[in-house]
């Protein structure tokens, strides 16, 4: 049996090399065919140390978690748990307290951060910011 090539134009037609973000999403696709294999003890312990780490960033570089994060300590075993030590955010307070909110930490200016809002159609649109190099690769993912 006989290997049976590409018609010709498909393959000129092919990059020789990947864009940027097409490796990017390579890179998230390939981060989550790992984690869906894993065992869900392991999923657990890498999703609570991840909402760890982002807790204690928050707590450290934003006035508003600082404050509610008060008698917060890293060091759940499953997200729920992690989730269970943190007061619940209402729509409310993330549209009154948005610049208390909003982390600010040494050498945010060299991140291509920009902010985005909802449409306001119950009456005060919600503000976030988001990370161009998460965003964009994720939605394309």
């Amino acid at each position: 049996m006989t290997d049976v090539a590409p018609p010709p134009l498909f393959s000129r037609n092919l990059p020789k090399r990947l864009p940027a973000i097409a490796k990017k999403v390579l890179g998230i696709h390939n981060r989550l065919q790992a984690f869906e294999r894993l065992e869900s003890e392991r999923q657990n312990i890498n999703m609570s140390a991840r909402l760890d780490s982002l807790l204690t960033h928050a707590k450290k570089y934003s006035p508003f978690w600082k404050e509610r994060l008060q008698s917060w300590a890293p060091g759940g075993q499953t997200p729920g748990q992690v989730f269970r030590a943190v007061p619940p955010l209402s729509r409310s307070e993330i549209q009154s307290h948005y610049e208390e909110i909003v982390a600010k930490f040494p050498g945010k200016e060299n991140f291509h951060i920009f902010g985005k809002s909802t449409s306001g159609s119950t009456g005060v649109p919600v503000r976030v910011q988001h990370l161009r190099e998460v965003l964009m690769p994720g939605q394309y993912a």
